[in-house]
Order: C-alpha cells, then structure tokens, then sequence
C-alpha cells in the first residue's frame, strides 16, 4: 500500500499546512463519510458543517487529516489536539480531482472507460459482468459518471483489484476533459453518439467535440473501441487517436460482427463474427443496440484475456439495472417495459425500432413522457423532436398512447398526423391526471413500455401496475 507525505500532498492540491502529526501517514482519500478507512485524507466538499459532529465522525475512524476551503469555520486548536492535520485550499472541489489523478497514477491495472451519448451503464454492467468472470473487477456504481462520481470510483483501494471499469457522462465543454484526464484508461469505449445535451450545445458537431476531449487522455498503447455503425462515432475518430482503433456493429466490415439475430421471451440471441472466429451469444434484454452494447462488452473481454466461454458465460449473467429496459411482470398478466431513467430523441427511436420484434402479438401500451428539459428556451427544437417520435410511434402497432409532459402532446400531434386514430391517443399534462385514467387503457395480458427522461418522472405510475400482496393472493 502507497503512504503519501502531507508535504506531497499539499503541494499537489496547492494548499497551506495549517496543523499537522508527523507521525500521520495518509494512505486514502475520500470525500463521503461512508467510505472513510483509516490513514485517510478527507476532504471536506460542505460549505455549512457542523464542526463538532464532523470532528467525532472523523476521530472515530482514525484518519490522518482533512482537506478543508473555509477554514475559519474550524477551532485549528481543537483539531491539533486529536492529532488530525488540516490543510487548506482555494476550492475542495478540485482538490479532490488533483488527489484522484495523483492516487490513480499509483495503479497499473487496465482501466476502461466507457462514453456515449446512451447505453453507458448498459455497456459498462455488461463489460463487469463479462470481466468478473475471471478477474476481481471495480465498476461505477448505477450511473455515477459525473466527475465527482468518478473521483469517488477512483478513490476505492485499487489495489484489490485486477481491472477497473468507469462510465463518464458530460453535459458541457471540458466534463469530459477532466474526467478522461482522472482515469487515464487504457481501454475506452464509444456506445453512440447523438443528440443528447444538442438544446445545451447547440450542435451535434460541438456534442462530437465535447466527447472527443478524452481522446488524448487514452493511452497511445491503449485501444478504442467504436461504434461501427454510428456516423457520429467516425466522425468523433476525425479528431485523432494513435493507438488501436476497433469498430464493432452488423456487417464485416468491423472487427465483430452481428448475425442472426432473434428474440424470444426477452432473450436476445446473436451470433458475435471476427476475422477468424464466431460465437453464440444472448443477454437478457433486446434491441439492436444492446446487441451493440454487448459487441463492445466482447471487445473488451477479448482484449483482456478473457475466452470466448467465459465472454459467453458473463454475458448470459448480465441483467439491466432499474429503469433501463427492465422487464417486471405487472398485474392481470401485464408485462412492463421499464425504460424511464433517461430519453433523448435517438435513444427513444432506437427503442421503438426494437418494439416490434419484442412485442410478438401482444397489445402494446405505450407511457411516453417528455425526453427534453422544460425550459421555454428549447420550445421550437422540443416540440419538433417529439413530434417526430410520435410519427415514429404511428408506424407501430399499439393500443394506447399515454403521453405525459410539457411537450408529449406533440407525440399526440405527430401520430394523429400520420392517421392513428384520436381514442388510441391520450395526452396529459400532469403525472396525476395521467394516472387517475391509467388502468383504464391497460388491457390484460399486454405489454406497457414506460419511456421519458428522469426528470419526467413516470414511474410514479408504476405501482399502478405493480402486483401487491392482495394482488398476489
């Protein structure tokens, strides 16, 4: 285990040693108090703490020191006096980041980071789930890919580790930049890129940019994995990378390769072709882009070591987290496709396309809320991409639209437009409204998709269609 000196570490977070125990070594760092071990390094993010309860948190778990902005908030005296350093810094924040760059450096292991405009945390359970076949694998926890999220992934004791795999999210010039410059990886993979964030950056061409920021943090000896089949994605790689470059999508001409592709019961199978090789596949989910999702999970397998078997094997384990095409049996035989964590208009297309093949028959019910944020500044693109989608959702064959936001009536407006007829389209403003009618457009047996950004929050209508106790008897 590396010890680092108090004199590095000030040095690396620009700081001022105010107090310190010389005989303190400091072996971690962490800035939750859940995740505090002893010969830590804690930094202190809270502008408003209550110092005497910070003060008996920290003793008890024998730490070394703290990181801390607004040290007049501090008795220096009394914290000397339990033999806990302090130094101080301009900003907390980005002492936390220096201190990530500075710990993860200590580290060898491969590390691999995973971008894109949807399917991150698909992608990245299914590489943990493929890799920990064989090796003791460290992974972001459901979708903390800010960079505090990743500082805090960073932070764990590597050293127990074989392999580390991080999903970084960005919303504005220069997230990804300082991410990507944390992590450092060795292997990083490309699901997608399209339009998500475009009302914040104005173009899909400043989204490419923004993502390309973690290109020159790769390492040169390292290796890109891309979507094949994602124009975006070949445009992304225009701005340069050096090392290995592999493209994974549905024809050969990428490295690996999809076919034969069926659905049944939620179970997708595919057989995954490289230049001298094939292998049959499923995951539990569907869609065209899962089976992407899970061609970038080979890539990674392969990379590392790992066999076509236990590709195979970690692969069939893989199981979608809460609110990203989970599969939950409702009441009166209803099965319900829980889509709700996040939307963007291509992500919500690339559902819809996959509908069709999962639906088999059944009546399909779709919740649909809105998939931008309601600002009155992103109206005009807003109202154009749901009324895009809802003449997508016209080519499907459904039973019921349930459209629910600020901007679901353009669902309502561009599936009428195409000829759906009015009694199969609903549209309300509000989660409550919405709800009050819910059940009666549900018949049994059928399937209900939710889908909608977060922050649209549908899934308050789930337990509407959750079985109960007395529903189980």
């Amino acid at each position: 285990m590396r010890t680092f000196s108090i004199q590095e570490l000030a040095q690396v977070v620009d700081g001022k040693i105010l107090t310190w125990d010389t005989h303190k070594v400091i072996s971690s760092f962490a800035f939750r108090l859940d995740q505090i071990t002893t010969q830590c390094l804690f930094i202190v993010l809270s502008r408003r703490i209550n110092e005497d309860q910070l003060l008996d948190a920290l003793v008890s778990k024998n730490i070394s020191g703290i990181v801390i902005g607004n040290v007049h908030l501090l008795d220096i005296e009394k914290w000397a006096a339990y033999g806990i350093g302090i130094i101080q810094v301009a900003s907390s924040k980005k002492a936390v980041y220096h201190l990530a760059k500075l710990y993860r450096s200590g580290f060898h292991i491969p590390f691999i980071q995973v971008i894109g405009s949807s399917g991150k945390t698909t992608t990245k359970e299914m590489i943990h789930w493929v890799l920990k076949e064989k090796l003791q694998v460290l992974a972001t926890p459901k979708n903390a890919n800010a960079p505090l999220g990743v500082a805090n992934v960073l932070f764990r004791t590597l050293e127990h580790f074989d392999t580390a795999v991080l999903e970084v999210g960005m919303k504005q010039r220069g997230v990804m930049n300082l991410s990507s410059s944390m992590i450092k990886p060795t292997i990083a993979v490309v699901t997608c890129i399209h339009r998500a964030h475009l009302a914040r950056l104005g173009s899909i061409q400043n989204i490419i940019a923004a993502k390309a920021e973690s290109l020159h943090h790769i390492s040169p000896r390292g290796t890109l994995i891309i979507n094949g089949e994602d124009e975006n994605c070949l445009r992304f790689l225009s701005y340069g990378y050096k090392g290995e470059i592999l493209r994974f999508g549905f024809s050969d001409a990428c490295d690996l390769w999809a076919s034969h592709i069926r659905c049944e019961q939620g179970i997708t199978y595919f057989t995954a072709h490289a230049k001298n090789f094939q292998m049959d596949c499923c995951i539990h989910t569907f869609g065209k882009y899962n089976i992407g999702n899970a061609l970038a999970a080979i890539l990674v397998g392969l990379k590392l070591g790992m066999s076509p078997d236990d590709i195979i094997k970690g692969l069939a384990k893989f199981q979608p987290l809460a609110g990203r095409l989970q599969i939950l049996q409702g009441i009166h035989d209803t099965t319900i496709v829980h889509d709700h964590f996040n939307a963007n208009p291509d992500s919500t297309k690339s559902l819809l396309s996959g509908l069709p093949q999962y639906v088999n028959g059944r009546s399909l019910i779709l919740v649909m809320g809105d998939m931008e944020s309601p600002r009155p500044s992103h109206e005009d693109y807003s109202k154009e991409v749901h009324y895009k989608i809802g003449q997508q959702i016209a080519d499907l064959k459904f039973e019921h639209l349930i459209a629910v936001g600020k901007w679901a009536s353009e669902y309502v407006n561009g599936a009428a437009h195409k000829g759906i007829p009015i009694e199969k389209l609903h549209y309300y403003r509000t989660i409550k409204k919405a709800s009050a009618s819910l059940l009666t457009y549900i018949p049994s047996g059928s399937i209900v998709v939710f889908k909608g950004s977060s922050y649209a929050n549908i899934s308050r209508m789930l337990p509407l269609l959750l079985p109960t106790d007395e529903t189980q008897e």
